[in-house]
């Protein structure tokens, strides 16, 4: 059985850790990337167009790269040269594709993948949302096409260019106020939320490690940000744009932090629509195996009380954890505690 891929259409101002994002988003399994397009932000707009041209292109994929905004919609352009390097790429030279550039602006482009697929394609924004504004406000229809917004930008406890301001808002506060009045659903990753996804440089040197031209990428990448940061007193360097490209893979992997009384209201009726189509609730043994925030208690607790049943799934990513024993008995004492019943075999479906 295979799961529908999500579309995604990235509007990102590469930038090094749009760069990550670009791969992140390639390499998911769960993600089917549309199309990208390019907006002046981190570095000028002659710089981001290439630069994700590049990216694609190091990937050997044939994402079309539309080019959009030179500057913001009212005010002066900022850029982040200290941190992305004169380039925009941490000063890394990488090659551009042999075929010629896209033409068509990054607005009219996107509305019409939008028309293609009303409903389902969803909107990732790595940078300033110049490029998004221009497109609601010329084709109000857009709204209603797009499946959501998952963007980074924006701060809830502080900000990264001024006590309260984080760079993709400041650079074009008058677009991000026409995309949060737009209507269309929004997800914000904020620098509360991205500066707690670190790369920190035992991980990168890992990475580097991995034997392909990404891994050693990552690392050359943050070269340049990494020799700001530290003089600030951080530890790594964030993953901003990684974290609206993650989200819309494993929503899971964002912690929920809302009341007891929605997160037991939510899980209850979770719990019994499964239960309701007879589809047993998956015990992960990475999570066990790796002392995760999941399995979640919480949740099999409730899980327990409405008589769902379990069956275990290893979820491997090296051969050693396709079967580990302890792990089977961790698992095992997780559905005793709360009386799960554990299925052994799983009935599929004769349509899918």
């Amino acid at each position: 059985m295979t799961t529908k891929q999500i579309p995604v259409w990235i509007d990102c101002d590469t930038g090094t850790d749009d760069s990550v994002a670009i791969m992140l988003a390639h390499a998911l399994p769960e993600l089917s990337v549309v199309a990208l397009s390019a907006v002046a932000g981190n570095s000028p707009l002659y710089n981001t167009f290439p630069n994700t041209r590049r990216i694609v292109h190091l990937l050997g994929a044939d994402y079309p790269v539309y080019p959009g905004a030179e500057r913001p919609l009212v005010r002066e352009p900022h850029v982040a040269g200290k941190f992305h390097g004169e380039n925009g790429l941490g000063d890394v030279e990488l090659p551009l594709p042999d075929c010629a550039p896209e033409t068509t602006p990054a607005w009219d482009a996107l509305y019409e993948a939008a028309k293609r697929m009303p409903g389902e394609l969803r909107l990732v924004a790595t940078g300033p949302l110049t490029n998004v504004a221009i497109a609601l406000t010329k084709y109000p229809e857009l709204k209603t096409l797009l499946h959501s917004i998952a963007l980074m930008g924006g701060a809830a406890v502080g900000g990264n260019v001024t006590p309260a301001a984080e760079f993709n808002i400041y650079d074009d506060p008058d677009a991000a106020q026409i995309v949060f009045k737009s209507g269309v659903p929004l997800v914000m990753c904020g620098l509360d939320v991205t500066m707690q996804a670190e790369l920190r440089p035992a991980d990168w040197d890992e990475m580097a490690g991995y034997g392909n031209r990404c891994g050693s990428l990552v690392r050359e990448l943050f070269a340049c940000a990494w020799s700001a940061l530290q003089t600030v007193g951080l530890t790594g360097v964030a993953q901003h744009d990684s974290c609206p490209v993650l989200y819309l893979a494993h929503p899971d992997l964002f912690l929920f932090n809302g009341g007891e009384a929605v997160f037991d209201r939510e899980y209850r009726r979770l719990c019994r629509e499964v239960k309701k189509r007879n589809i047993p609730l998956e015990i992960n043994f990475l999570g066990l195996m790796e002392e995760r925030w999941y399995p979640n208690e919480k949740f099999w607790k409730i899980a327990g009380e409405e008589g769902n049943t379990a069956i275990f799934g290893c979820d491997a990513h090296t051969p050693k954890a396709v079967w580990n024993p302890e792990t089977e008995q961790k698992a095992l004492q997780l559905a005793a505690k709360y009386g799960l019943k554990v299925q052994e075999t799983v009935p599929m479906p004769k349509t899918f």
